[in-house]
């Protein structure tokens, strides 16, 4: 799929990008293929929270998705289970939403405060209403998300397993 070398790296990274990948099966290929046997991945993502049962709080998360431009936010569940799929041995797993909640809700106060007084944030943020995409509205909305449990920020790493050395054949 790319022009990467088979079993090229030590380690590969990913910073908040799962959310925007549509195939996540061919992301997971792609990475096992170019980690080196146990090699290591280090990643963060949203999530959805365990709160996103409803289909209210789908139709939220719907909007969120549309607004952040994500593919799909993926649960816990699901991930898991790709990282199983492709014998990873999940090493760390750490629900960091707490932290990330505060950011969220410090970025909308400051937000509000500088379109109250600021003529270029409001000239800005109204001249970027392109239909379901308003950023102002993105922002509040993820951060709602947050307070209500419906997304949840996790920041993980897994282990590729060592290659198994091939049986030889006993001799007769």
């Amino acid at each position: 799929d790319n022009s990467l070398e088979d079993e090229e790296f030590d380690a590969i990274t990913s910073i908040e990008c799962l959310s925007h990948i549509a195939d996540r099966d061919r992301f997971f290929r792609e990475v096992v293929r170019t980690l080196k046997p146990n090699g290591r991945i280090a990643m963060s993502a949203w999530l959805q929270g365990s709160r996103a049962t409803s289909p209210f709080v789908q139709r939220w998360l719907e909007s969120v998705n549309r607004g952040a431009r994500f593919a799909s936010i993926a649960n816990s569940s699901e991930l898991q289970s790709l990282l199983a799929k492709y014998d990873f041995e999940l090493t760390a797993w750490e629900e960091a939403g707490a932290s990330v909640k505060r950011t969220w809700r410090i970025l909308v106060v400051r937000l509000a405060w500088r379109c109250l007084t600021r003529r270029v944030y409001r000239q800005f943020f109204w001249t970027s209403f392109r239909g379901e995409r308003f950023l102002p509205l993105t922002v509040l909305q993820t951060w709602i998300a947050f307070e209500l449990g419906v997304l949840q920020y996790v920041i993980f790493a897994a282990r590729k397993p060592e290659k198994e050395a091939p049986i030889s054949p006993q001799p007769r």
